[in-house]
């Protein structure tokens, strides 16, 4: 039966599918809205619940001219707006829970001013798994103002990782007020299928082809440049297999044009497919067509990965995986991956190698993928975890 509570989800320009699927089962026991740009930075047409569009900060950057961008992106940054939402407080007013997300985002210092004088609940979900981190390298009072009033408004502290609780802790958060909930996904839309032949053919790559696939931006951070020289390396000693190695590049980003180049100087442009960016219902057929999964992120002064959507939904297709010791990936895959250090192309290809010679090697981490995610990564058991803090909540 549905209660006549109101939840706000607040993401900015940050709302996507890939998250909020953990929330869609929620609207048949809660009035719902989640709150958006005018210009989000993910598909969003696919989320099943109510959708706001506020005018934000980020939205006058969108439609600022290139040469200001970067310098007016910086100051709002450095103060700490980059994510303010126009007329976001007035919204919030008569919500009974406040759902936003990281201390030092500004959509959650604004939830944090209605929490205190409208007395709602405040919930933040927080990714961000190293301590202190305020997202640009220089430091900034006035970013630490906002975390600091945020901290102390905040009822919960949804972890998505263990790492993202112990940088909660250092950052002097009790631990009775976090909760660690990881994302999950849709297992009846991510699981093991077989080859779709029709696709297959309009990538225009052969069924006997060893297809290794890469999702994500395309840039420095997601180790695409490592990838692409471990590719490289097993191709100059192998000669067998230059012609039915596949590398699909499935995303976008600021290093497309520069990855392109280096394809070119490396030989690899008949190895090589870019698709773009796919919508997110469309992945499970571009994992199901995979032999391999690769994602090698590199750590760097402000980011390690958080935790990395595609590797659970890689797991959940049974797909074997390759990934660093970057961030939180290794608590997220366990033991169902292969995993190497950072911005290291030859152990990653050494890697590569031994995963395209051992049949039963991929057999094992395919079975031990797809045990993981029906063990930790269902969304369906992420918003039973979800729905028993907001009710908690409310009660009290």
């Amino acid at each position: 039966m549905k209660s006549n509570k109101t939840i706000a989800i607040i993401r900015g320009e940050n709302l996507n599918k890939f998250e909020m699927q953990n929330y869609e089962s929620l609207v048949d026991s809660y009035d719902i809205t989640a709150y958006t740009t005018l210009h989000p930075r993910f598909e969003i047409k696919n989320i099943h619940l109510n959708i706001k569009k506020l005018y934000s900060i980020g939205d006058i950057l969108y439609s600022t001219p290139s040469f200001l961008k970067f310098p007016f992106k910086g100051l709002f940054s450095y103060m700490g707006y980059r994510h303010c939402m126009f007329g976001l407080e007035n919204e919030l007013k008569d919500k009974d829970i406040l759902h936003a997300a990281e201390l030092s985002n500004f959509y959650s210092f604004q939830a944090a001013k209605v929490k205190e004088k409208f007395n709602s609940k405040l919930i933040l979900t927080i990714w961000e798994n190293i301590p202190f981190n305020q997202g640009i390298p220089l430091y900034s009072p006035l970013i630490q103002n906002i975390k600091d009033y945020t901290l102390k408004k905040t009822d919960i502290f949804v972890a998505i990782t263990k790492r993202a609780k112990d940088s909660l802790i250092l950052e002097s958060i009790p631990e009775e007020k976090i909760k660690i909930i990881p994302p999950g996904i849709n297992l009846n839309l991510f699981k093991p299928d077989i080859k779709n032949e029709s696709f297959i053919k309009e990538l225009k790559i052969s069924e006997n082809d060893f297809i290794i696939l890469f999702i994500g931006r395309l840039i420095w951070q997601k180790g695409i440049y490592d990838l692409l020289y471990s590719i490289k390396k097993i191709l100059i000693t192998r000669s067998e297999l230059k012609a039915k190695l596949k590398l699909i590049i499935a995303g976008d980003g600021p290093e497309k044009k520069s990855l392109i180049k280096e394809i070119s100087r490396l030989d690899l442009k008949n190895n090589v497919i870019f698709l773009g960016k796919i919508e997110y219902e469309k992945t499970p057929e571009l994992y199901n067509i995979a032999d391999v999964f690769i994602l090698p992120s590199n750590p760097t002064k402000i980011w390690d990965e958080q935790f990395g959507m595609v590797l659970i939904e890689a797991m959940a297709c049974g797909i074997p995986i390759i990934s660093t010791q970057c961030g939180s990936i290794p608590e997220v895959v366990g033991d169902s991956a292969i995993l190497v250090s950072p911005h290291d192309f030859v152990e990653l290809s050494n890697a590569l190698a031994k995963l395209i010679d051992d049949a039963e090697l991929r057999k094992n981490l395919r079975i031990k993928g797809i045990k993981r995610a029906k063990l930790l990564y269902d969304s369906n058991k992420t918003s039973l975890k979800l729905n028993k803090i907001y009710k908690n909540l409310l009660d009290s």
